[in-house]
Formats: C-alpha cells, structure tokens, sequence
C-alpha cells in the first residue's frame, strides 16, 4: 500500500515536472516520424529507445526517473492498449492541448495538430516565462524586508533598550521599537502563515473553483490573472478547432470534455448556449461568468459569421496576452516598487537611528 502510494506520488510530480518545453521537444519529434508513414506507437516506442539509450544501465535509479522516460513509457503502454493518442497523453498535457490533438488525430492531420499545439504553447509559455522571472526581484526584497525587520527587533533594539530607556531616544531610533516590536510578534508570524497557506489554496482553487461564487473573486488576482491566461489559451485552442472545420458548438464540447472544473462550467453553459442558436460570443456574455472578458465576448460577436473568423480570434488571443502581460507587468512593477521602498525607508531608518543612539550613548558616557 505504501509503495503504491509513492509510486503514485511519484508519477503525478512527474506529471508536473513534464512541462511545455519537453512537451514540445516532443511533438516536434513524434510530428516528424508521423510525417515519414510511422504509426504513432511505433513512433513513441522508437523515441523511448532513444531516451533509455541515454544510460548505460537502463535499470538505474537515475533512468527509472527520467521525466521523458516515465511520460513516454505510460504514453506507449497506453497506446499499446488500444487507446488514441490524444487519450493517452491525459494526464500528462493540458486540456487546450488535447482537444487540438483529438480534432486533429480524428481529421487524419495528428501532425499538423501537433505543431499548432506547439506553436499555441509556445506563445502561452513565453508570458508565462517572462512573468515568473519579473516576480523575483519583489519577492527578494520582501524576503530582504523581513530579514531586516528581524534584525532590528532581536539583534538591535533588545541590547540598547537595556542601557538606555526607549523613552529617551531620538525619533528615528524610536521607530525603530514597534518595528522590532512587529518583527518578533507571534501575531506578525500567524500574519506571514496565513498570507502563505493563504497563497497555496488560492493556487490550488485555480483550476477547480467552480460555481457562482466564484465570478465574486474573477476580477482579483490571482484569478483575475488566470482567467485571462486561460481565456487567452483558450481562444488560441477554439482558433485551431475552428480552421479545422469543426461546428461551434462541438468544438466547444470536445474542449468542456477535457478541461478542469472551472473551464468545463463556463465551455458547457456557452455550447448549450450555442446550440440553442446564441452566436459564441453573446452565449459568453449571456452566461454571466465573465469568461473570457466583457471586451472580448464583444469582439467575439463582433467576429462571428466573417469567413476569417479563425484567424480572427487567433488574432484577438495573441493581442490579449499581449495586454495581459502588460497589466501583470505593471502590477509586478507596484509591488517592486512598494517592496523597495520598504527595505530603504527600513534600512534609512535602522542607520540613522542607530547612529542617534551612538550619539546619545556617547553623550551619556560622557
């Protein structure tokens, strides 16, 4: 039991760990061999024999937890089983990609699905990138601001409170007491807990909040950052489906079929929508979940019926990451700037009040 709860363990980290710059190495190979007349089995079986070919002993621990190695072995047995290639890969893509896949594999093309996923993840990842890289300097000054806060409320304040009474120091020494005050307090540490298992179930509620209460925090990051990450995703996925022929409505179907929780509740409600004759875009706005966006369901509308309409929401999902990227780069910028500040105005303070204390102390001794 034990053990097969670490395997299990095992494979969902793998599942995780498998993101879109291996996912892509992938398809950009299975795509090629598919293209030359190979089956898609035999295509993953001969580039997992070129993954086991990486170690000499393919029975080492360090090649049993080769992350290609786990997906491709799972993916080949799944095959081997008689499944699809878009139902062997659950699991292990996104369910943008798989509905591509399925539309794709079901249209006889699996290698022109494979690259339009490749080149939609692409451009999802590269924000995504960008993004995480800004958020690292905030998140060092705010480590830095706690570390300094630390510093004056156990290595700064107690010693000096001890020879001199807080009550005779200058100003700026003085707020150097309820800084060190908050650093060193139970509360301030329950705060700092609750902001961060706060952070991890709101991470978590991402893609499995559903329901009307949901659309109350839409417009808050981070859900406010996912949904137009996701919108955005979306439309490059329902933008593929779309040129490839596939109704509405049953693209709308095939994409619910594979989503999470949150995404399924908003696709089911437009394609009931859709198919009791509402244009895609009023079905979003009608339904009220504020999915994608207000501005772009009216571009939606604005874009059905046009015999360019694939290539039109293709279009309105890059421009919308484009502005998305923006929105969060600018809201990272506040944060950086809110955080630098605090370490400065910290630091300013530490500096300037230690030296009134040396000062005072000097006077004193004297």
């Amino acid at each position: 039991m034990a053990m097969d709860w670490l395997e299990d363990g095992l494979r969902a980290l793998a599942r995780k760990s498998w993101g879109t710059k291996k996912r892509a190495a992938f398809y950009r190979r299975l795509a090629v061999f598919i293209d030359n007349g190979m089956p898609p089995r035999q295509a993953v079986r001969r580039l997992l024999s070129q993954i086991e070919g990486r170690y000499s002993n393919p029975d080492s621990f360090f090649a049993s937890m080769d992350v290609d190695r786990l997906a491709l072995t799972e993916i080949h047995d799944r095959l081997a089983n008689g499944e699809l290639f878009s139902q062997s890969i659950v699991g292990w893509a996104p369910a943008s990609e798989l509905a591509v896949l399925r539309a794709g594999e079901g249209a006889g093309e699996l290698p022109d699905a494979l690259r339009s996923v490749l080149a939609s993840s692409n451009i999802v990842a590269k924000v995504i990138t960008r993004v995480v890289f800004s958020l690292v300097e905030p998140a060092v000054m705010s480590l830095l601001l706690l570390y300094l806060l630390y510093i004056i409320g156990t290595k700064m304040v107690p010693p000096i409170a001890q020879i001199a009474s807080p009550s005779t120091w200058p100003f700026l020494a003085k707020l150097m007491v309820p800084l060190g005050s908050m650093a060193t307090s139970p509360i301030f540490y329950a705060v700092l807990l609750l902001l961060f298992f706060g952070g991890i179930a709101a991470f978590i509620s991402l893609p499995r909040w559903s329901g009307r209460s949901r659309v109350w925090v839409e417009n808050v990051p981070p859900w406010s950052i996912y949904r137009r990450l996701q919108g955005a995703q979306w439309m490059l996925a329902f933008s593929k489906l779309s040129r490839a022929g596939i109704p509405q409505a049953e693209a709308l179907q095939l994409q619910a079929e594979m989503a999470s929780p949150w995404m399924a509740e908003r696709l089911r409600d437009a394609m009931i929508r859709v198919k009791n004759g509402s244009e895609i875009g009023k079905a979003f706005i009608d339904s009220g979940y504020g999915f994608p966006d207000r501005i772009v369901a009216d571009d939606l509308s604005a874009f059905s019926g046009s015999p360019t309409f694939p290539l039109l929401v293709e279009k309105l999902a890059r421009e919308w990451l484009e502005e998305t990227e923006s929105k969060i780069q600018g809201l990272v910028t506040v944060i950086t700037i809110g955080a630098t500040l605090g370490v400065n105005g910290v630091f300013l303070i530490a500096v300037v009040g230690m030296t009134q204390l040396q000062n005072l102390l000097t006077a004193a001794a004297h």
